[in-house]
């Protein structure tokens, strides 16, 4: 019996390569991003619910309000309970079914660029981990949830596709590999975020290992992405000669493969009022002092 013949994929120009692939991206990225959107509702209606429910018990007849086609409509709580976990499971789905779209994505994207022998230091980056991270979502506990934690600190695995996000974007246009997400070095990093100290750590773990770091401090929410473009902000003072170590060659530097970390609300009222920390871990740590020229590739 003849085997089938394989089917052989249609030769495309550099720039047809480099669109597909900045098209897979995107519609990755944007599969992560509702996906996140809708991780973030369903909390909410987790939040509401935990309140309702007590009431539910005690008084089901109480009259609240709930916002119906932009209008607030008075409903009771008995009648209001049911819907929003009826709203809470119909995200849920929702998740699950966006879950597996990226899975599906994401493996024609890496058909794609076996095919056409792309690396991910070539072009802009896409990881296994960042696959990993969206799978986790769609079953990520409500306990895990920063929206939950009363200490207000990220511990969400969206928040790592995040910070990652902004650190590797900016490495391959600087000939670095892509970093990893290290949970030693998070940890690390969210117990100092969570002391609220804007100030140098010992840079040692522990168990002795050494590691880099970058910490922001602002007034508000202060996002991933802003508290990344200011560690980035050093690049306008940056030199090769005479060499020069701040934030920013630390997020570009060569030799350090890995990175945790975590971020920080209601610090105290530094900037007269609820300030946000940042703080990013780096192993190995970058900024050595003599090896600038091998770590940093503008």
């Amino acid at each position: 019996m003849a085997s089938k013949a394989k089917s052989k994929a249609p030769q495309l120009s550099n720039q047809e390569i480099q669109q597909n692939f900045n098209q897979y991206t995107k519609e990755l990225q944007n599969i992560a991003g509702k996906i996140g959107e809708l991780e973030g509702e369903a909390d909410e209606h987790t939040l509401v619910l935990t309140t309702l429910n007590d009431t539910l018990e005690k008084d089901p007849d109480r009259k609240c309000f709930r916002l119906i086609g932009g209008v607030l409509v008075e409903r009771t709580v008995k009648d209001v309970v049911p819907a929003l976990t009826t709203n809470k499971e119909g995200i849920r789905q929702v998740v699950s079914s966006l879950t597996a779209q990226y899975k599906a994505k994401e493996t024609e994207f890496e058909t794609f660029k076996e095919t056409y022998k792309i690396t991910p230091v070539a072009m802009i980056f896409i990881t296994h981990h960042l696959l990993s991270i969206i799978l986790a979502l769609a079953g990520l506990s409500m306990a895990s949830s920063p929206r939950m934690q009363k200490k207000h600190t990220t511990r969400g695995l969206f928040d790592q596709f995040q910070f990652l996000s902004a650190h590797n974007s900016v490495r391959i246009q600087h000939g670095a590999n892509m970093l990893t997400w290290s949970a030693k070095l998070a940890e690390a990093a969210e117990s100092w975020a969570d002391s609220c100290q804007f100030t140098h750590t010992s840079g040692v773990l522990a168990d002795g290992t050494a590691y880099g770091e970058n910490m922001v401090a602002a007034a508000g929410e202060l996002p991933i992405a802003t508290a990344v473009e200011a560690f980035l902000s050093d690049q306008s003072s940056f030199t090769l000669d005479p060499p020069t170590y701040n934030h920013f060659s630390q997020v570009i530097w060569k030799g350090t493969t890995e990175v945790g970390c975590a971020r920080r609300t209601q610090c105290g009222d530094v900037f007269d009022e609820d300030t946000t920390l940042v703080a990013c871990f780096y192993g190995p740590p970058g900024n050595v002092v003599g090896q600038l020229a091998d770590n940093i590739q503008l």
